[in-house]
Parts: C-alpha cells; sequence; structure tokens
C-alpha cells in the first residue's frame, strides 16, 4: 500500500516500477495504485527486487507527492532490496513525503477582489532568475512539489491595455518593492500549506 506521509491517507494513481537489479535502465513490470493506494505485482520468480514510486502530476491530491526509491531514497542505487521467496507474498508498503505548498489568492486592496492577469513568480535565491512562475485563476495561484528551503515571491501585474491588473503596482512578499528585500518563505516536507495572499495597491 502507498499512503501520505503527511497523513497517512491512501494514494492513488502511483505507478510503481519493478526492477530486478539496481543498474537496471528499464522496469521489469509496472503497476498503478487503486483508489486504496493499494498496487500488486503477480507470478514473480524467486528473486530480489527493487520498486519505484512515482505519483501522478496531473491528479490531487497525488501531484502533491514526490517521487521514491523502496526505503525512502532518491535513487535506485540507494533502494532497499526485497527478497521474494517461493510462493510467498510479500508486503512492500511505501509512504511518500508532500513537498512544500504555497498558494493563495491575489486580490486588490482597494476592491477587495480576486486579481486576474496577475503572474506570481518564485525565486529559490535573493540575486537569481525566477525558476518557475503561475499565471493566477480567478486570483488564485499554486506551487507544490517544492524542496526543503526558503523561497521569495515576487506578484507581477500585466499593464496592457485591458487587463484586470492594470493600475496596480508589483510587490515582492511582504510588500518589498525588490527580491533582495523579499521575506523568505520556508518550505518544509509534510507541512501543512503555506497560504499567503498579498493584496496589490494602486
Amino acid at each position: 500500500t502507498v499512503t501520505a506521509a503527511d497523513n497517512a491517507q491512501p494514494l492513488p494513481n502511483v505507478t510503481v516500477r519493478l526492477y530486478q537489479t539496481i543498474t537496471s535502465t528499464s522496469a521489469l513490470a509496472t503497476a498503478n495504485t487503486n483508489a486504496s493506494g493499494i498496487y500488486q505485482f503477480n507470478n514473480l520468480d524467486p528473486n530480489t527486487y527493487y520498486l519505484r514510486f512515482t505519483p501522478s502530476t496531473s491528479i490531487s491530491p497525488t501531484w502533491y507527492y514526490f517521487e521514491q526509491y523502496y526505503g525512502n531514497v532518491p535513487t535506485l542505487l540507494e533502494s532497499t532490496p526485497i527478497t521474494v521467496p517461493v510462493s510467498t507474498t510479500v508486503t512492500a508498503d511505501a509512504a511518500l513525503d508532500k513537498g512544500g505548498v504555497i498558494r493563495g489568492v491575489v486580490t486588490a486592496e482597494d476592491t477587495a477582489q480576486p486579481l486576474e492577469n496577475t503572474t506570481v513568480y518564485l525565486y529559490t535565491n535573493r540575486y537569481g532568475s525566477a525558476s518557475t512562475s503561475a499565471n493566477t485563476i480567478l486570483g488564485a495561484y499554486e506551487f507544490r512539489q517544492l524542496p526543503v528551503g526558503e523561497v521569495y515571491l515576487e506578484f507581477r501585474t500585466t499593464q496592457f491595455l485591458g487587463s484586470a491588473s492594470r493600475g496596480y503596482l508589483s510587490e515582492f512578499y511582504n510588500d518589498q518593492k525588490a527580491l533582495h528585500l523579499a521575506t523568505p518563505i520556508p518550505t518544509t516536507l509534510n507541512a501543512p500549506d503555506t497560504l499567503i495572499s498579498p493584496a496589490l495597491t494602486r
């Protein structure tokens, strides 16, 4: 059974790959977890095997979780071997780590309404380029699968004619004018979502 490390709930839509050696370049077999997080490989020869757990990146809630190999390690070389004896059912459970999640709703300070046409940029340091971005939908944005560390956010409005955010000022978190002044946002594994909802001014 594959579960979520943060809440012990079963995780559906996880692809489980079975390998016969730690140097394998392709899987011997593949299975997918069902709604109860259960997967199964049948008719295996007595041998030692290795497992890889890959969450779907297109379906919630699975898309919040990191891929791992059996033993909660990041590579096949580090994976814990699973020995399957003759005519024996072996259980190999896994609890997948949830990455950091930052989400919120960008609003207009003067109307308190969600602000469309705003792009949220995420930076991993104060002096680099943005590592990713998200466009607001009804003012809402979300970043997920963030590794442990610190990140910085910029809320950038769009000034083209007809844009809902035209006339509003861009800003960095928390009400800052430059990236190097932005307040860092810590990200950790298996933690509650971080909610950041700025109200932009004109």
